[in-house]
């Protein structure tokens, strides 16, 4: 079964592309004394993410800078910020666990969690505890099983990102891409599901990555 970081690593290289810096994607810009500063993204990368992550302050960074992020570095930065911190590794590993993770490198960890909540039954306050998110999400896993579960998050994720198309219209011209990576993550894409063991006629295979709070 692919691990978390690993497959972090294939949905960046596959979905993410090198720098870019165009005007309208709000990503790529800073904010610093009331000045908004155009840095740019590198492999989905914002700057203010890769400024939490170096411990720096986002507009000390430069296109350059940001030019320079590797593919691991990327990869590291997905596995502590938006699989990590969010608590995401609380839950158990498997192809719709991974969906949220991708869909939080999206959308942001927030809402990706939120979203989860909602689906599951769980009190939406967006933190993920041992407490209910966790165990209603095992049941979950265990009702539905892996492919079904992963189905239902992918559909979450298109609906949001077709509402978010409808409010802000500026951001039409990215829904199909959006919609396109969307469809990968899904129970119908065989490749997906193989990554994890995972087929719907087989049997599903549930596994617990232990918790980690530091990259090593």
């Amino acid at each position: 079964m692919i691990t978390p970081r690993d497959f972090l690593k294939t949905v960046i290289d596959r979905w993410e592309g090198g720098y870019q810096s165009y005007a309208d994607d709000q990503g790529n810009y800073v904010q610093h004394n009331g000045v908004r500063i155009r840095i740019g993204t590198m492999r989905g990368v914002t700057p203010d993410a890769l400024a939490k992550y170096r411990g720096v302050a986002p507009w000390t960074l430069t296109p350059d800078i940001m030019r320079s992020v590797t593919l691991d570095e990327a990869a590291d930065i997905g596995f502590q910020h938006y699989y990590v911190e969010p608590n995401i590794n609380l839950l158990l590993w498997g192809p719709a666990t991974a969906g949220i993770v991708d869909f939080g490198w999206m959308s942001g960890p927030p809402q990706a969690v939120l979203s989860l909540q909602r689906l599951i039954g769980a009190k939406p306050d967006g933190v993920i505890g041992t407490r209910e998110t966790v165990p209603l999400y095992a049941s979950w896993i265990d009702r539905l099983g892996w492919a079904a579960a992963l189905q239902a998050v992918h559909d979450m994720r298109a609906a949001f990102y077709r509402y978010l198309a409808q409010i802000h219209p500026e951001d039409e011209q990215f829904l199909q891409g959006w919609l396109n990576r969307d469809d990968w993550a899904s129970a119908a894409n065989p490749e997906f599901l193989s990554a994890f063991a995972c087929r719907p006629s087989a049997p599903e295979v549930f596994q617990r990555v232990p918790t980690q709070r530091k990259i090593l």
